[in-house]
C-alpha cells in the first residue's frame, strides 16, 4: 500500500486459469501509476505471478517467474521466496502454474482488508 495525496491506493490483483482452455488470465487495478510494470508477470504455457503489498518486491515477480520456468510447484516457489525476505511482512506475493497449482502469501504488516482466495 502507497499513500498518495492523503489517501490510501489500495491494489487488487487477479490471477485465473480457465480449465477447459488452460487460458491463463491476470488482471490488477491500482490507484497507482505503473501497476503493469511493477505487479504482474507471465510467461505463455508457465503461468502467472502477482506481487504488491505495501513494499512492492519486483524481484520476488521475477525469480517466482524463473522458478515456473524450471517448472516448480507454485506453492514451493512462494514458501522459498518469502522465508528469508526481511521485508516479506509489507508483501504480497500469489503465483499460479499452468496446471492450475497456486501458491500465495500475504504478510502481516499489510491492510486490515488483505488476503488471498
Amino acid at each position: 500500500m502507497e499513500t498518495i495525496v492523503g489517501e490510501t491506493a489500495v491494489t487488487f490483483s487477479v490471477l485465473m486459469r480457465v480449465p477447459e482452455t488452460e487460458t491463463l488470465v491476470a488482471a490488477a487495478a491500482t490507484g497507482n501509476l505503473g501497476v503493469g510494470g511493477w505487479v504482474l508477470r507471465s510467461a505463455v504455457g508457465y503461468g502467472l505471478v502477482a506481487t504488491q503489498g505495501y513494499s512492492v518486491s519486483p524481484i520476488w515477480g521475477d525469480q517466482a517467474l524463473a522458478g515456473l520456468f524450471r517448472e516448480e510447484a507454485a506453492q514451493e516457489l512462494v514458501s522459498k521466496l518469502t522465508k528469508d525476505d526481511l521485508g516479506r511482512d509489507l508483501r504480497q506475493l500469489s503465483v499460479l502454474d499452468a496446471k492450475g497449482g497456486v501458491g500465495a502469501f500475504t504478510g502481516a504488516s499489510n491492510t486490515a482488508y488483505m488476503g488471498q482466495y
